[in-house]
């Protein structure tokens, strides 16, 4: 995991890191050539999570494009930059982070990228010049922290094949239904509450904390069945 001031660090750090082999660039003459860069070697393939950030990508648009895509469903988004563009690739993912008030969370890597740089002669007085260079590059993956409540009902699924394997069905499925309806109300409580704070529903803060009141009366409910 990686918090505001790790995403920080990065920026600070990687504008200064710089391993393309200046003195033969240098020595061309870009008068003479006409430059055209090759896609990075192990670029993934481009799916619909994944926003691959430019010095000339347009901040905002992509800020509503990852929005969009958290709020159409997806658990997570992934950022990529390269280069003179990590520093913006942070800086998208630390506005997402504030943004959803904490309710997301970042884990970033990092990487080495081989780039392949094509100097194409604009005459027939200068040689066809093909340069290898590598550069830094980061992925950040933004996700949902409701992530964590699909691995609790995972585990519930679990616990349940168990018991019923073990001859234990009535108990399983007392035990699953409880479980589920924990989770389902907390979920509806923080849901809510993420809406109510990104300023998308106009709920009172008592509607929003009625899940929670009904999970408090039905531990109430369980533990006066257990005494």
């Amino acid at each position: 995991m990686a918090d505001v001031h790790e995403c920080s660090m990065l920026k600070e750090s990687f504008s200064e890191e710089r391993n393309a082999p200046r003195v033969k660039r240098r020595n061309l003459l870009f008068s003479d050539y006409t430059i055209k860069k090759r896609q990075p070697f192990g670029i993934v393939k481009r799916r619909d999570k994944d926003i691959f950030i430019t010095n000339k990508t347009n901040f905002k648009a992509q800020v509503k494009k990852c929005e969009k895509l958290l709020n159409n469903g997806n658990s997570e988004v992934i950022i990529h930059g390269l280069g003179a563009a990590i520093h913006k690739a942070c800086s998208l993912a630390l506005q997402l982070k504030e943004l959803h008030y904490g309710g997301i969370e970042l884990d970033i890597k990092t990487s080495t990228a081989s780039i392949i740089d094509d100097f194409e002669p604009v005459d027939d007085n200068a040689d066809y010049k093909t340069i290898n260079r590598n550069n830094s590059a980061v992925h950040i993956r933004v996700f949902k922290k409701f992530s964590i409540d699909g691995l609790n009902t995972y585990f519930c699924a679990i616990i349940f094949i168990r018991m019923h394997m073990e001859g234990m069905i009535k108990v399983a499925i007392l035990r699953t239904l409880w479980s589920l309806i924990s989770l389902l109300l907390i979920f509806i409580f923080k849901y809510l509450l993420c809406k109510k704070l990104s300023g998308q529903s106009t709920l009172e803060y008592s509607e929003i904390l009625s899940p929670i009141f009904i999970l408090l009366q039905l531990i109430a409910v369980r533990a006066c069945q257990l005494h």
